[in-house]
């Protein structure tokens, strides 16, 4: 009799992609190695793929939810040729906008996405910029970091 442990891929995929929010460095990174040969394995590919996506679309945090781009970007680094999902897919899996997660889809689509679609991705609405310079420009100068008492800085435009 065999004392190995059986576990479907499903339940290894599930492993893994918990394995990516660890809070040890090295065990995410193991986790992104893996999940990124597992998308270059043209057996697990189309199944890892789905799930990756999937779990990035159930994160709450933009910084968890881009750690979701990693193992699309190890893989890409292993295997020059390896194919990404559409942007649309990858994009709608980012439920988080963040500067991060842009950063790191403008490395996996590099050469595959046009500026328009960059801008849709990371547009911040007029409301909530007015809103950021209302509250900048309403607390006291003591409140500022020293960054804002240089001169030019303080000439914010209007709202």
């Amino acid at each position: 009799m065999s004392n190995a442990i059986e576990i479907n891929v499903e339940q290894g995929l599930k492993l893994l992609l918990t394995q990516l929010v660890w809070p040890s460095g090295l065990i995410r990174e193991r986790a992104c190695v893996q999940l990124a040969r597992l998308l270059l394995d043209p057996e697990y590919s189309s199944e890892t793929q789905r799930q990756l996506i999937a779990w990035m679309k159930s994160q709450d945090l933009e910084s968890v939810n881009a750690l979701g781009l990693l193992p699309f970007l190890c893989a890409r680094l292993d295997q020059s040729d390896f194919t990404f999902p559409a942007f649309e897919e990858i994009a709608s899996a980012v439920v988080k906008p963040s500067l991060l997660s842009a950063l790191l889809l403008h490395e996996c689509l590099l050469h595959e996405i046009k500026p328009a679609l960059w801008v849709q991705f990371l547009y911040v609405t007029p409301a909530t910029m007015s809103f950021i310079l209302t509250r900048v420009v309403s607390y006291p100068p003591a409140m500022l970091p020293v960054s804002f008492d240089q001169p030019g800085i303080s000439s914010l435009p209007a709202v």
